[in-house]
């Protein structure tokens, strides 16, 4: 044993607190410098682009936006040239899609809600031209559509007939007005 005692405490030097007490003030001023800039920013950051697909001719792009909502998350189905400067097509109320498909011309979109009704629109007009029943009301609660594919003169669809719960697609095939 030694006789000089217990050490006395040891305290960290000057130069360290200041350091410690400089980053803690640096984080909570750029903390709140971003809270300030988001304030002015648009809701996009809070956006998600559920679905989208590019025009096979032209320079259009047709895609599915989720925003935050009074509801949790809602969609509305756009139109555009750009993700940014799309204009809204139409809302999806308690609906969703998460498939959007263009004719070979570039002349119609489709959007596919609730896997089982698509909804087509003229690319020019940017007007609702039909909705395609894909599944009827009682086969979409255990089935669902998807994969959608227009015929070469966009006068048919074929999509996949899935089970929601398992695997085991089959065809199917329905007739697009013109």
């Amino acid at each position: 044993m030694s006789a000089q005692g217990p050490l006395p405490p040891t305290r960290a030097p000057r130069s360290s607190v200041g350091l410690i007490a400089t980053l803690i003030l640096g984080v909570a001023l750029g903390f709140a410098l971003a809270l300030v800039l988001g304030r002015g920013r648009s809701d996009l950051s809070w956006r998600r682009v559920a679905a989208r697909a590019a025009a096979p001719k032209g320079s259009l792009v047709a895609f599915v936006l989720e925003q935050p909502c009074s509801r949790g998350f809602c969609q509305s189905l756009n139109l555009g040239a750009s993700e940014r400067s799309g204009t809204p097509l139409a809302p999806l109320d308690n609906q969703s899609s998460d498939e959007v498909v263009w004719t070979a011309d570039g002349k119609r979109v489709g959007f596919v809600v609730d896997g089982r009704e698509l909804w087509l629109y003229d690319a020019q007009s940017r007007a609702l031209a039909g909705r395609v029943g894909l599944l009827t009301s009682e086969a979409a609660q255990s089935r669902l559509a998807r994969g959608i594919t227009f015929s070469e003169n966009g006068r048919a669809a074929t999509f996949d007939d899935c089970p929601r719960a398992h695997s085991g697609c089959r065809a199917g095939v329905v007739g697009i007005p013109q």
